[in-house]
């Protein structure tokens, strides 16, 4: 199997199905990245994903080999997510900040073994929503098991940031799953 930048080469010199083979071993985690970035928002990230390729093959002269393809496709559709969020300023933001109430103290620390998976995951699709999209975007992508160090690049962001980013995602996630669970 080819690397990618033997691919990019290939397709650069012309060769179209060298881009085949990119697009194929590329599409599902950057639309899964793109998809859950977007809360789901299935004609959205279908939007952003064409433009994020159109994009990629419009950059593709200027990749630099030392960069991994995923985490420079994912920033450059990342880029493209957060133009569309300043542009609609439709950003939901969730302050986590407020004390926890008895009720919630009370739930266990595992609220999730009383849910069964559907619920499972219908709770943690509405709480990465209501999550800050710094935080959002950074779960995703370990999710995606993008590692750390490339999310910070990803993000232009310090290691240190990055790593609080995911703690704080995962103290806000455990706080609002232990409310969906009351």
């Amino acid at each position: 199997m080819d690397s990618d930048e033997e691919l990019i080469h290939r397709f650069l010199g012309g060769d179209m199905m060298a881009f085949e083979q990119l697009y194929s071993k590329y599409k599902s985690p950057l639309y899964s990245f793109l998809y859950n970035m977007l809360e789901g928002k299935k004609e959205l990230a279908d939007d952003i994903f064409q433009q994020t390729w159109l994009k990629i093959i419009s950059k593709l002269p200027s990749y630099r080999d030392e960069c991994k393809f995923l985490p420079w496709a994912m920033r450059i559709s990342r880029n493209l997510a957060m133009d569309f969020f300043r542009k609609s300023k439709k950003e939901v933001l969730l302050d986590f900040s407020d004390p926890v109430n008895s009720e919630i103290q009370a739930v266990s620390e595992r609220p999730w073994k009383e849910m069964d998976r559907k619920e499972i995951a219908s709770a943690l699709g509405k709480c990465l929503s209501k999550l800050p999209i710094e935080q959002r975007e950074t779960f995703v992508l370990r999710q995606d098991e993008i590692s750390f160090k490339e999310i910070a690049e990803m993000q232009g962001a310090s290691i240190n940031t990055v790593l609080a980013r995911m703690r704080y995602a995962l103290l806000n996630l455990r706080d609002c799953l232990s409310r969906s669970a009351l």
